[in-house]
């Protein structure tokens, strides 16, 4: 057999072994070499995630609806709704949720998953506000905060108009509310649809628009529900607090202490 010598090593000179060093790290992370990930291709940790498209239909549109508008929920993209709606209501409704119903906690600190410039983007973008991104260095960490700005990002449900004046505020006054009194109210406004003490209608055969249940009526807050009869159900043909649609002839706008009366007819229907 014959024996294959190796060729010989070429050496690079000293001089031309430090420029190539040298080379390399100038260039630092930035040489593009090859196998070297693109930093475009690199995913988006859950935490920075800033589109509401991405946030609203991973935490919302479940409930909610894909555009929030139709849903087991009441729906969110409601002008009415949006309207009336305080910002810092909404606020602390995604960080606290609403204990003892199915609406979760999303505050990351609170044990959800939602970081708060999160809930400001999901704020803002139901509130109908333009708004900024701002990243900032705060302890050698970047921070994230949203800022109204009229000359922001336009929100994916566009801009909000005001409500009428004749509108009831939307928080339900804690304390309030006269049942016997709702009684009287739910005979014009609601016993239509609802039937005698909201135990239903039926139709075709089937008993339709029964509130008076245990399970419907222990996973909703009374908030929950003022603002349902503030606003209707658009979604499944409601009416808001002020059109006459499927009510009494005698049937006048209802005001906040009517809401409130209301309210405490339902609640007192709970077990």
């Amino acid at each position: 057999m014959c024996a294959v010598r190796p060729g010989p090593v070429r050496k690079l000179k000293t001089s031309n072994l430090k420029l190539l060093l040298a080379t390399i790290l100038a260039a630092g992370c930035d040489a593009n070499l090859p196998g070297k990930p693109n930093p475009k291709d690199r995913p988006i940790t859950p935490e920075k995630v800033l589109a509401f498209d991405a946030l609203f239909s991973r935490n919302c549109a479940g409930c909610h609806g894909k555009d929030g508008k139709l849903g087991p929920a009441p729906p969110l993209n409601d002008p009415l709704f949006r309207a009336i709606v305080p910002a810092s209501a909404l606020e602390k409704t995604l960080n606290e949720g609403r204990p003892g119903t199915a609406m979760a906690v999303f505050a990351h600190k609170n044990g959800g998953t939602l970081t708060a410039a999160q809930i400001q983007v999901l704020v803002h973008e139901i509130k109908g506000i333009r708004y900024r991104i701002v990243e900032e260095q705060a302890d050698d960490k970047p921070k994230i905060q949203i800022v109204a700005d009229e000359k922001g990002i336009t929100p994916k449900w566009g801009l909000v108009k005001p409500a009428p004046a004749s509108t009831p505020p939307y928080s339900q006054p804690e304390g309030s509310g006269n049942a016997e009194n709702g009684a009287m109210l739910f005979a014009e406004a609601c016993f239509r649809c609802h039937g005698l003490n909201g135990a239903g209608i039926e139709r075709d055969g089937k008993l339709r628009n029964k509130i008076n249940d245990q399970a419907f009526l222990e996973l909703i807050s009374n908030q929950a529900l003022r603002r349902i009869i503030i606003t209707g159900r658009t979604d499944l043909g409601m009416p808001d607090y002020a059109k006459k649609t499927g009510r009494a002839k005698s049937f006048q706008q209802l005001n906040s202490t009517d809401i409130a009366d209301l309210v405490a007819l339902l609640a007192s229907w709970r077990k």
